[in-house]
């Protein structure tokens, strides 16, 4: 989804009000973020929680 709106890494954690490093150990699959971190994330991407969760396989 990222890529797709064409916005970079940092500027998603930024967005998200979350650390970049943690950003991309999420996107390489090394942790799992937890709720607010998803709320977050899919906000800052204008998605809802559920088509996030949906374009990751979850």
């Amino acid at each position: 989804m990222r890529l797709a709106r064409n916005i970079s890494q940092e500027e998603l954690a930024h967005l998200g009000g979350i650390d970049r490093s943690y950003m991309s150990s999420i996107e390489r699959g090394q942790q799992n973020p937890g709720i607010l971190s998803i709320v977050n994330i899919a906000t800052a991407l204008q998605s809802s929680t559920e088509d996030l969760m949906r374009e990751a396989g979850l």
